[in-house]
Parts: C-alpha cells; sequence; structure tokens
C-alpha cells in the first residue's frame, strides 16, 4: 500500500517529512529483500538502523525546539508595589515576600524606608507642635502623635519582616545592619524628645498593641509552649527507650538510667534547637560560643572528664549496681545512684556520702549483694573444762532448727584453736544475701542462751600470776 499525495500533506504540515522518508526508505529496503533474497542480510540491518536513528533524532530535536519556546516565554511577574499596604496581616505580608528574591526585596526595602520616612516625619511634625502648644490643643496634638506613632510602628515591625526575609536570602550584615541602625536612631531620637506623659502612653500602647507588647507575649508564650512540647515529647521518647531497655537482661540499672538521661537532654537540646530556629532565632552565634565555650570548659575540667570515664567504665562493667551493698574508696553502704561523675552512697547509719567516680574506680570495690547466698563467719569460745562433744552438738541442734539457715550448702561447725583461756569453735552457717544479718544476730542469742541451759561456759580472758617471796638480804 502506497502513501497518497493527499496523505503527505499533513505530514508536512506537522514536520515530519522525515518519518515518511525513513518509512519510505524501510518499505523500499524490505521490498529489495524480497526481490533479491541472495543479498547479504547485515545490509539490511544497518539500512534499518539507520532510518530509525534518522527518526528518533527528529523526535527529539522537536522536543528540545518545544522546551527551548517554553523556556524563553516570559512568565508573568507579580507587582511588588502591591505589597506596599500597611494593613495586611503580618501573615499575609509575610507569605506575598515568598516569591521574592534578594534583588527585588532590596529595592522593595528601600519602598518601605521611603513610607516609614513620611510617616516619621510627620510624627515629628507634630511633636514640634506640641512642644508649643496651648492647653486647649494639648489632647488633640497628642492624640494625633499617638496615631501617627502606632502607624509608623507598624510600618517599622513590617519593615524588620523584609529585612528577616533579605536576611534569609543571603543579603550582606552590612546591608541590614544600615536600615537595623535607622530604625533603632529614629526611636532613640523619638525617646529623648518626648515627654513625660506622652511617652508613658506610648509604652502602655506599646503593651496593649497587637503589633507592640501583645505580639511579643503571643510569641514569648507560644515559645515557651513548645518548648513544653519538646519537653513532653523528649519524656515519651525516653520512657518508650527505658522500655526497650529494660528488656535486656544484661544492661544494669546504672546503665539504663545513664543512657535513658543522656537521651532525654540529647533529644531535649535538639529540639531547643530547632523550636528556636523555627521561631526565627539564628542559632549559628550561639552555636559557636557554644563550642568555644566547650572546649575551654574541658580543658579547664580534665578531672571531671575523668569522673565521667570513670562512670562509663563503672557501668559498663558493673561491678556493683543501684541497691548494692558495697565498700568501696573507704566508704560502705548501698549504692543509691551513679551519675557521669560521681557515686552517691547511703552508709548504714542513714549518712549520704558522695564520691567522685575516680575514686571508686581506682579503689578495691567490695559488693556484698554480688551473689544470692553469704557464708555468716561465727566463732564461739568454751572453757577447756566443758564438755566439747556437747558444745558442738548444742551448735548444730541451733542451726538445724532455725528456718533462714540453708542445707545446701551445709553448715561447718569445728573445734578451731586452743586459745589462751578458751578452745573456740567455728560455725558457719549459709543464708540468703538478704538474711545475713537476721541469721548472724539470731544464733548468737540462742548459742549463749542454749549454753548458759547446758551447762557450757563461755569465758572471759584469765591470767594466772604467780608471786614468789624473796628472801631478805642480810645487814
Amino acid at each position: 500500500m502506497t502513501i497518497s499525495e493527499r496523505q503527505l500533506v499533513p505530514f508536512e504540515k506537522l514536520g515530519l517529512s522525515a518519518i515518511y522518508l525513513s518509512s519510505q526508505n524501510c518499505r523500499n529496503g524490505i521490498t529489495d529483500i524480497r526481490k533479491l533474497q541472495t543479498r547479504n542480510f547485515r545490509q539490511y540491518l544497518m539500512f534499518t538502523v539507520i532510518a530509525l536513528c534518522t527518526f528518533l533524532a527528529f523526535t527529539f530535536n522537536n522536543t528540545a525546539f518545544a522546551q527551548q519556546q517554553i523556556t524563553n516565554t516570559p512568565v508573568e511577574t507579580v507587582d511588588a508595589t502591591e505589597l506596599l499596604d500597611p494593613n495586611l496581616s503580618d501573615e499575609e505580608f509575610t507569605l506575598r515576600l515568598v516569591h521574592l528574591t534578594s534583588a527585588e526585596l532590596q529595592k522593595f526595602t528601600e519602598g518601605w524606608i521611603k513610607i516609614t520616612q513620611a510617616k516619621t516625619k510627620e510624627a515629628a511634625e507634630v511633636n514640634i507642635e506640641l512642644a508649643t502648644a496651648e492647653d486647649s490643643d494639648f489632647e488633640k496634638l497628642r492624640a494625633k502623635l499617638d496615631n501617627a506613632l502606632q502607624h509608623r510602628n507598624i510600618l517599622f515591625s513590617k519593615l524588620e519582616i523584609v529585612l528577616n526575609e533579605w536576611e534569609a536570602k543571603g543579603a550582606k550584615s552590612e546591608n541590614l545592619a544600615e536600615y537595623r541602625n535607622y530604625i533603632s536612631a529614629v526611636r532613640r531620637s523619638e525617646l529623648k524628645a518626648t515627654d513625660i506623659k506622652t511617652r508613658s502612653k506610648q509604652l502602655l500602647d506599646w503593651f496593649m498593641s497587637a503589633h507592640g507588647g501583645g505580639k511579643i507575649g503571643i510569641w514569648a508564650l507560644s515559645l515557651l509552649a513548645s518548648l513544653f512540647g519538646v519537653m513532653f515529647l523528649a519524656r515519651i521518647i525516653t520512657g518508650l527507650l527505658k522500655r526497650v531497655l529494660f528488656k535486656i537482661p544484661e544492661m544494669s540499672d546504672l546503665l539504663r538510667n545513664f543512657v535513658s538521661n543522656i537521651a532525654y537532654w540529647l533529644i531535649f537540646g535538639v529540639g531547643v534547637i530547632i523550636t528556636l530556629s523555627l521561631f526565627g532565632i539564628n542559632m549559628t552565634p550561639l552555636l559557636a560560643v557554644f563550642g568555644g565555650v566547650s572546649f575551654i570548659v574541658g580543658f579547664a575540667m580534665q578531672s571531671t572528664l575523668g569522673n565521667l570515664a570513670s562512670g562509663l567504665l563503672l557501668m559498663i562493667t558493673k561491678p556493683f549496681d543501684v541497691g548494692d551493698a558495697v565498700d568501696a574508696a573507704g566508704v560502705s553502704g548501698t549504692v543509691r545512684n551513679v551519675s557521669i561523675v560521681s557515686t552517691t552512697i547511703l552508709t548504714f547509719d542513714n549518712q549520704v556520702i558522695v564520691v567522685p567516680n575516680t575514686m571508686v574506680w581506682d579503689s578495691v570495690i567490695t559488693n556484698v549483694n554480688a551473689s544470692d547466698t553469704r557464708r555468716v563467719d561465727l566463732m564461739f569460745g568454751i572453757g577447756y573444762g566443758d564438755d566439747i562433744e556437747l558444745a558442738k552438738n548444742t551448735l548444730e541442734e541451733i542451726l538445724n532448727k532455725h528456718p533462714l539457715v540453708l542445707d545446701d550448702p551445709a553448715p561447718n561447725i569445728r573445734m578451731h584453736e586452743l586459745a589462751d583461756s578458751s578452745v573456740n569453735f567455728i560455725c558457719r552457717p549459709w543464708a540468703k544475701t538478704e538474711d545475713y544479718w537476721t541469721v548472724y544476730w539470731d544464733v548468737m542469742q540462742q548459742t549463749k542462751e542454749r549454753f548458759d541451759q547446758v551447762g557450757i561456759s563461755i569465758p572471759y580472758p584469765q591470767r594466772d600470776i604467780h608471786v614468789h617471796k624473796a628472801a631478805q638480804i642480810a645487814d
């Protein structure tokens, strides 16, 4: 089937003549192959590839040409003069500045400066009239001055919004300083030239104004609420982290508390930085100052860093945990807390002692609660004239009847030594760690009572003194 001239016209109108030529060449190639089947198939394949490349090149050229036409089409820009309206709300005013470039914001700032200059000049003229006004016109001129200053302050607040937006889009600090110094200078000059009553009323109006104190109050309350929200969120995340950490049986309570506290302050610190940034506070100088101060403080507090390292080692190696009875750095008591710098120990007489972590780590640590069971070491002495077997049987009877003495390991009762004034027996029952002192005191009391009942004495130290009378020396 051939393409007629009538069908060819639309192709030419669309600028697709290459498609027709390519298809015609392909058809002729196919016809030649059919007629001349003895020719090499590679020639046909090469011819087809060339035709396909021609078609793709033509298509891509048309696409690029269309994109270039779209790119070169002028974009309609919004007239920035419509923003020179002081009655716009701050939110709408800020949104209308979003699309402006840095150069446009510079021109826009100059436009606002002209408006504020005109309003400042108007307020200055009224202030001059107020200085020489009669009593009848005084209140009227003061109301006029308040109105002019109120409108001018609204313009200043919007100028601050423009400057902040310009700064966010790469404005140089010296360019911004010129306008901000102008605002500060105008306000200082007006403050000096205004009388006390007018100044007091202006201050009160500023506090009550939605563009002055009211705006700052709402901003401060919003910031405070956001910080409380960050704190609440940090506590929630820390609580979830604690639940995960408690599912790890190998981790000590000290390490859990340490990781939780670090996570809390890390989340809270990052949240505060993000919140302050969202409220328009530039955090770059604060972070730079914080970095410098951190270096100085870290250099000056090397001992504190040593305590931090020792605290981490105590938490990782777990020589003791919260609630354990320990003897460390010469202090005996129950561990209450281990922070990044110190260990808090509650002594058995209810004194709170804070020991630096380096002292704890460098000392011999005795953990009484490290094992589930403890041996109670007791020693009883009987007289040389008392029955040894009776004493031994009496001690065995006392230990067998005591409900807190463990059968396994079995108690150990042996005659230990022949002392100067007594025959000493060792009595070593086993008990659970929490029952140690109960077993100790009970066995001690019951042994004295039973020895008295069976007639076994517990001698106190005795010493025999022999006196020899010397012979009289003759005169």
